[in-house]
């Protein structure tokens, strides 16, 4: 093998940009953390659980797991959204895991029937990925954050997969090796 083609194949394997996706609780944060540990790639962290703690701590978001948001609180949330994953965009390093992405964000607006945000197609054109897995979904508890059911995280879950796939972005679906809580991946 000529040391050129050596090189790029060498190149490839360290410059990932790699996205981990899908509805709530399928282990995607657990995943990240494991991947780019053992990748040695930066963690770049998802913007929507941090976005909805804070809107909860200014009381613009339900406290209880239980109530579901407005319309309009999804559509603050999703322009938030979009405006922190435009700047993380900007700034990105070559490569990384990722723990979804703005994408995500549309997945979520098509279930809920709120629009997205002005900023959204700026963002899908600056968007660069190189791979996208969706693990399946595993059996969770609502955590405050989390307000689905598991019958809705899978409808987003499958939403939001189209959505990647829709955008040019092919997505590896990851099954879940077993339903036992010992072996889920949180």
């Amino acid at each position: 093998m000529p040391i050129n083609d050596i090189f790029s194949t060498t190149l490839c394997i360290f410059e990932m940009r790699i996205v981990i996706t899908g509805g709530a609780s399928n282990g995607k944060s657990t995943i990240v953390n494991e991947l780019a540990m053992i990748l040695g790639f930066p963690k770049i962290d998802e913007s929507a659980r941090p976005l909805i703690a804070y809107l909860q701590e200014i009381e613009m978001w339900p406290l209880d797991s239980n109530a579901k948001p407005s319309t309009q609180q999804l559509m603050l949330l999703e322009k938030m959204i979009i405006q922190d994953e435009l700047k993380k965009e900007l700034t990105l390093p070559q490569s990384y895991v990722r723990d979804r992405t703005g994408l995500d964000s549309k997945g979520h607006s098509i279930f809920y029937g709120a629009p997205l945000p002005q900023e959204f197609e700026e963002y899908v054109k600056l968007l660069k990925i190189d791979r996208v897995y969706a693990p399946d979904p595993i059996p969770f508890a609502k955590d405050g954050i989390r307000y689905e059911n598991p019958e809705e995280a899978l409808a987003i879950h499958n939403l939001i997969c189209e959505v990647y796939e829709d955008h040019g972005f092919p997505v590896t679906k990851v099954p879940k090796f077993s339903d036992n809580k010992e072996d889920s991946r949180e």
